[in-house]
């Protein structure tokens, strides 16, 4: 099978730590997933990022709040060294 999406990494559990809570995200999991997820790639329990993905922390952490974000990261890579994209950084260093 030919598939050249990107792929950046496989979420898992997402939790965030914040003022004495804990919030379990899960915006990743649902059918309508936020801007840089992949649809349903047959993994329970699992979304794959593009490389760029949002993960919406709804209003956790608003009014200055600070918190931890922990997140399992099921599957990863291999990637494919991008020679011109490597070049055209290092050029523009």
């Amino acid at each position: 099978m030919d598939d050249r999406r990107y792929m950046g990494v496989a979420v898992g559990e997402v939790r965030l730590f914040c003022a004495k809570q804990q919030f379990d995200i899960a915006s990743h999991l649902q059918t309508e997933k936020p801007e840089g997820w992949h649809a349903d790639m047959g993994w329970q329990g699992v979304a794959w990022t593009n490389g760029n993905a949002e993960l919406p922390l709804q209003d956790h952490l608003a009014h200055g709040k600070m918190g931890i974000l922990s997140m399992t990261i099921c599957a990863a890579g291999p990637y494919i060294k991008d020679n011109q994209r490597t070049a055209k950084t290092a050029k523009s260093a």
